[in-house]
């Protein structure tokens, strides 16, 4: 079976897909900063990975209301191999997206948009591996390598240097390896989301998919929470001590803690172009993604 076959979206639909994306892109970045007080967030940003897991699984449930016998018998009727495939890239996610704010303390911004760009390669490499069997041709990885540097040349040029204030602006080799970690589990949680969707797409419907998949990511993200609160090492180094006091409150309270409009309204944006992003999976591929995000800082 042609896992890879080409969806019945039209052109101009795909392309408003990915401009929709590019610009759901660029407003999770600007609330997140709007989230911030003092350039420090007042929550835990773990908190923030499993909400808006939960609110894109909300979403799920909520495309699934129109047909919602059929979706809940395709789900009962899942097999435990199938179940796999979306164990694994909700995994993968789960795991890149709590990492990140790690390498955002470790590592320059700007430089983590500028070997960010090298996800385009990790995706092509994983294609040409199975059980996804995808060789890229000579003309698309000619594509990829104008992408890649073009992007990059840009970034460059808004910055000036990468690496003016020395080793504390790279993150030294602890930071570039924790950044390099996290771009191999993106690139593989994308195409093994592309995978699943495409995969299972003649015998399960696209909101019972959805809503497969981020239960799994709440699930992962909520385990995640509670064991780091649990042992002490949930990712709040970012904040000051007075909202690191308030994260420390017992769980569930601890979950919401150091929450504002701003907060909420980033947490939204993030459910919501992480939505998009899975759109683009299902409907186009991991490098149409990995376009969208490098049109955004272009």
């Amino acid at each position: 079976m042609d896992h890879y076959k080409n969806s019945s979206l039209s052109v101009p639909l795909k392309a408003l897909l990915v401009l929709f994306c590019s610009c759901m892109s660029t407003s999770v970045a600007l609330l997140i900063r709007g989230a911030e007080h003092n350039d420090k967030l007042l929550f835990s940003p773990m908190a923030a990975s499993f909400l808006a897991e939960l609110i894109k699984l909300c979403i799920g449930f909520g495309l699934m209301l129109p047909t919602l016998r059929k979706s809940l018998k395709q789900i009962r009727g899942i097999s435990w191999s199938d179940l796999r495939l979306f164990f694994v890239p909700a995994f993968f996610f789960a795991t890149s997206n709590n990492l990140r704010f790690v390498v955002m303390k470790a590592v320059n911004p700007g430089l983590v948009s500028v070997i960010w760009n090298l996800k385009i390669v990790v995706v092509g490499l994983m294609y040409q591996i199975p059980p996804f069997n995808r060789p890229l041709s000579l003309r698309q990885w000619v594509g990829a390598g104008l992408l890649v540097v073009g992007a990059t040349i840009a970034k460059l040029s808004e910055d000036g240097s990468i690496d003016s204030d020395g080793e504390s602006n790279s993150g030294g080799r602890f930071g570039l390896l924790l950044l390099m970690i996290q771009l191999v589990l993106a690139a593989c949680a994308g195409v093994c989301t592309e995978y699943a969707y495409k995969s299972t797409a003649d015998r399960i419907d696209f909101p019972a998919q959805c809503s497969i998949l981020y239960a799994f990511g709440a699930s992962l993200n909520l385990i995640a929470f509670i064991v780091a609160g649990l042992t002490g090492n949930d990712n709040t180094s970012m904040q000051d001590s007075a909202s690191q006091a308030k994260v420390e409150e017992s769980f569930p309270r601890s979950l919401f803690s150091g929450f504002d409009l701003w907060s909420w309204l980033a947490i939204f944006s993030i459910a919501c172009s992480g939505f998009v992003v899975g759109m683009i999976f299902k409907y186009l591929d991991s490098v149409a993604q990995v376009r969208s995000r490098n049109y955004c800082l272009l």
